[in-house]
């Protein structure tokens, strides 16, 4: 609905879906707060301060995840938080308080309400965060002469009117499968998000000890004193409670750090709390008596402050911000006009020229090419990450029995994090069972700079070679040996299977019950990442990679934030894997 129109000018190819989504971003990080601080304001001059105030920040390092087109385009699903905000402060400014609640009946509650359900479709939990934001301050934040009963019954028109907003829109969307899409959107994404990807190499919350050392702390706190302040001035300033609104909504939009604590979800909260500061800088330092006896003063004050410090600091974040976008590797061709790298360019070339203009394949991760011979997997699934829940053993079952002539994998140039961590490790280890069918049905047959092409052999390679064995346990925390038998090679490859059962005195609490991370970490092995075992499974599979000489062991982990969890390790066995030489040099190659 939103990108779908440009995509479509622009001719339905690369080049439009680019445009649509820099485009559609370039809206929701910099024309959205614009639009919310004019709500705040209403007045020109009191409007242009905010807006100097704000812009500058806007291009730091840390609102970057904000201005590109990533982490599911962060800036477009915070756009909706933002303008409910901007409605309910035009909604009240003429009547200067929660009146309009008392004298218009429930009206405000209801399409608040409807506005806030349509940000849980479109938003996802930005949406679940501004509708607990908006709930709470209408609860707590009282109109003029309104009774309890009053505001209870507000809280009750407005959670009626997300939930039946919430389910209309998704029967509007997804027709009979809504419950389906709402399952997957709000029970399997959020039951996945710890021990799937809050785990090693990315940065998992398991001790405070890492939270209170973090900028996560010093923003949570900070949106915490302001929340406080702003409920004081409820009575005294009029957009107060918006402001609260706004600033609560930062702080319930960071819980997805208790999974993964990682700047780009902490990029919302940042963004909340620097709107509030513009909104102050012009509605509450006016009333403070030294600037109002001598206004002009302090105003040349605070622009001298800002052109010294605020811009310069700014002005090179910008200038990179409009370096990235510009076009350098122009390709000729059907995307005329988009700029790729020299990369990008092999990449693509290197996929038609062995697919072919209609491929029989499967790729974990698809792109142009297989959007261009309509060969997207018949799962629906266009990244395996999204294989979530009972999907991924799906995944793996449709995979094997449609047998494709192809399939493609990320390489590890493609995988390796900012900080270069290993994800390529992590996609082995949580989907192993894929890998094992890839590895013995399939061989690679061409590389690209980003991607392995394999091929489909004409019969299988024996699996496993040898018989499995059950790895006896070594003392103390020396953790479990595994032993191949029989000649090491320069890299031996392991199926390790794990019986175990996740114990957790709040397991049936929502939310919490998931904080505990369940993880075997390797020792002498050439795998950097440890494996995750899914709390609601007994038996888990995941591959080992060991080096020529080493004596691999294994030891259980349990992490988590809160006390009573704990890991039985009822049984692990274990069998070496007889790959063909080519496979085993592939490995090498690759870092794995």
């Amino acid at each position: 609905m939103l990108h779908y129109p440009v995509y479509a000018l622009f001719g339905e190819n690369l080049h439009g879906s680019e445009i649509a989504r820099w485009g559609a971003t370039g809206v929701a990080a910099l024309l959205v707060p614009v639009i919310l601080l004019w709500a705040l304001t209403r007045r020109v001059r009191p409007f242009l301060i905010a807006v100097a105030a704000l812009a500058p920040f806007l291009f730091w390092p840390s609102m970057q995840y904000l201005l590109e087109p990533r982490i599911s385009e962060l800036a477009v699903r915070g756009a909706m938080p933002l303008l409910i905000v901007a409605f309910l402060a035009v909604a009240v400014s003429s009547r200067g308080s929660l009146t309009t609640r008392v004298t218009g009946g429930h009206r405000l509650d209801v399409v608040t309400g409807v506005l806030c359900g349509v940000a849980v479709l479109v938003s996802t939990e930005h949406g679940l965060a501004i509708t607990l934001a908006t709930g709470i301050v209408f609860l707590i934040t009282p109109a003029r002469g309104e009774e309890t009963r009053e505001r209870l019954l507000a809280v009750l028109f407005f959670g009626i009117a997300s939930i039946v907003a919430v389910l209309a829109g998704a029967v509007a969307i997804a027709g009979g499968g809504w419950a389906d899409a709402l399952r997957y959107a709000f029970v399997t994404i959020p039951a996945d998000q710890f021990w799937y990807f809050g785990v090693p190499p990315n940065f998992p919350l398991t001790a405070w000890r890492g939270f209170l050392g973090s900028v996560a702390f010093w923003l949570v706190l900070s949106s915490l004193i302001a929340s406080v302040a702003l409920w004081c001035l409820r009575r005294l300033v009029s957009e107060s409670w918006p402001v609260l609104v706004l600033v609560m909504y930062g702080l319930f939009s960071t819980a997805t750090i208790l999974a993964i604590l990682n700047p780009a979800n902490l990029a919302t909260l940042g963004r909340t709390l620097l709107i509030a500061a513009a909104w102050a800088t012009v509605a509450l330092l006016p009333r403070w008596e030294p600037i109002r006896r001598a206004p002009r003063t302090w105003a040349f004050a605070a622009v001298a402050v800002w052109l010294v410090t605020v811009v310069p600091a700014s002005l090179p974040h910008a200038l990179a911000r409009y370096d990235d976008l510009k076009v350098r590797d122009p390709v000729g061709g059907s995307y005329s006009g988009v700029g790729l790298s020299p990369d990008w360019t092999q990449h693509v070339a290197g996929l038609r020229d062995t697919l072919g203009p209609k491929p029989d394949v499967w790729s974990l991760f698809g792109g142009v090419v297989e959007a261009e011979g309509e060969a997207m997997n018949p799962t629906g699934v266009d990244y395996v990450f999204h294989a979530l829940g009972q999907g991924r053993d799906e995944y793996m079952r449709d995979f094997a029995r449609r047998r494709p002539a192809f399939a493609t994998t990320p390489r590890l140039i493609l995988l390796r994090g900012e900080g270069n961590e290993n994800y390529l490790h992590m996609l082995w280890n949580e989907h192993w069972p894929w890998f094992r069918e890839l590895l013995t049905h399939y061989v690679p047959e061409r590389a690209t700079p980003f991607s392995l092409i394999w091929r489909r052999r004409s019969f299988p390679v024996g699996w496993p070679a040898g018989q499995e064995l059950q790895a006896p346990p070594a003392g103390g925390d020396g953790g479990v040996v595994l032993q191949p038998p029989t000649p090491r090679r320069s890299r031996e490859l392991l199926s390790v299977r794990v019986e175990y059962k996740a114990k957790n005195r709040l397991g049936a609490v929502p939310f919490f019950g998931r904080l505990p991370r369940y993880l075997i970490y390797f020792e002498g092995t050439a795998t950097p990442t440890p494996a995750s075992l899914p709390p609601d499974r007994s038996v888990w599979e995941f591959p080992l990679f060991v080096s020529d000489g080493a004596v691999p062991r294994v030891r259980p982990v349990v992490k988590n934030l809160l006390p009573g969890a704990g890991l039985e390790i009822k049984r692990i066995s274990y069998s070496e894997v007889d790959l063909p030489e080519t496979v085993i040099r592939f490995m090498l190659e690759e870092g794995l």
